[in-house]
């Protein structure tokens, strides 16, 4: 198990993928319809931070639970987190 203090604070969106079962093209998906906002290198390449995997997983969560992409925006928007 890695360290908190020697985990990769930034990832890429297949590390992200990788990490959590999180298909790439529902994460940009998710991009597209403004339920995560992932921060870009000058490269063009997307970053994901500890918030936005978490937010990710929380969205997946409930699309799982069979809410819809709508709902979880209405949740996400009155979410002071």
């Amino acid at each position: 198990m890695t360290s908190p203090s020697t985990r990769k604070s930034i990832l890429s969106i297949g590390e992200v993928a990788a990490l959590t079962g999180i298909k790439p093209g529902r994460i940009r998906h998710y991009e597209v319809k403004g339920l995560v906002t992932p921060s870009y290198k000058e490269s063009g390449y997307r970053c994901f931070g500890e918030t936005e995997v978490l937010r990710l997983l929380y969205i997946d969560l409930l699309r799982s639970s069979g809410m819809g992409l709508e709902a979880i925006s209405r949740s996400l928007s009155a979410d002071p987190g």
